[in-house]
């Protein structure tokens, strides 16, 4: 689970922007004891996915580049005009590592359920054959005697003595 803070500094957005989320019901949040929120990783990736277009930093395609000065705040080897792009692509990284860390999540689950439902279906087989085999051994250790024909008189003349 992810704080609203962290989430924010994860998303490059700011903390009101999330909140606001949380409060406009598009992004599920829940109350921890201390009132602060506690968000899901793959919540917060599948709110991103959709949120992301409103926030999405576009690229400086054109920019004059300028000799630096020292009168003008710009580090040497820095035109002006240049915007330092690789925040953006840092907060995209992480948060595709958040989305798929919630998926390696999410399959380990669905992994373990899968294996719990394995076992139980082998104990089910295992109790069945057991069955099978008890009612087999009845079968055949169970003698039956055959009746004769002979012996076996019709109905009515049991009756009529």
């Amino acid at each position: 689970m992810i704080t609203l803070g962290n989430a924010a500094k994860q998303l490059g957005v700011s903390k009101p922007t999330i909140s606001k989320a949380i409060s406009r019901g598009h992004l599920s949040a829940t109350r921890r004891e201390d009132g602060s929120f506690s968000i899901d990783p793959a919540e917060l990736v599948r709110w991103w996915e959709s949120a992301r277009h409103r926030f999405h930093v576009q690229p400086v395609s054109h920019f004059q580049p300028s000799t630096p000065s020292s009168e003008s705040g710009n580090p040497p080897g820095n035109p002006a005009g240049i915007v330092n792009t690789a925040a953006p692509v840092d907060n995209e990284v992480q948060v595709q590592l958040a989305r798929l860390e919630a998926e390696l999540a999410g399959a380990k689950e669905l992994l373990k359920v899968h294996k719990e439902q394995i076992d139980d279906l082998r104990g089910e087989r295992d109790k069945l054959l057991g069955q099978v085999d008890a009612a087999h051994r009845l079968l055949t250790h169970h003698q039956v005697t055959p009746v004769s024909s002979e012996r076996r008189r019709p109905w009515w003349r049991r009756l009529a003595g």
